[in-house]
């Protein structure tokens, strides 16, 4: 199991148990398993009820069949409209699955990010710093 109720502290060892070629066959795990856990010789995953946004679902199941061929099973619930809707448009929302991916906010090295950031990043370092490169800083900046 990987989930939040199993101690930090035993993550390490059961991750460890996950990537040996014997290792275990079945690992049971929340939403924390589509974020940095790659175990290449993982190749069945299900899907029980559809994540809130696609990326969620693509970065989940990306993390099965990294060595060859995988399946993903989905496991919906005609209860929960989001489901509902996945299942009735399976396969063109398939086709077209990264068309669905939700923007992100922002990329730190986007060049309006760079251009808006990088006058208080200077302040900030000439306010903190007493010297850059041995050039003593301006008391005024400091």
């Amino acid at each position: 199991e990987l989930s939040s109720r199993v101690d930090s502290m035993e993550l390490p060892s059961r991750l460890g148990l996950l990537a040996r070629p014997a290792g275990l066959a079945v690992v049971c795990a929340t939403s924390m398993f589509g974020t940095g856990v790659d175990i290449d010789r993982l190749g069945l995953m299900v899907v029980h009820g559809q994540p809130k946004t696609t990326a969620t679902y693509i970065q989940a199941t990306g993390r099965v069949g990294r060595r060859g061929g995988a399946l993903v099973v989905s496991f919906l619930r005609a209860s929960r409209p989001r489901d509902l809707d996945h299942y009735e448009y399976f396969v063109g929302y398939h086709r077209s699955l990264y068309r669905h991916v939700e923007a992100i906010t922002v990329s730190p090295f986007a060049p309006k990010a760079r251009e808006r950031a990088l006058g208080p990043i200077a302040v900030s370092l000439l306010r903190q710093a007493s010297e850059i490169d041995g050039q003593q800083v301006h008391q005024d900046w400091r």
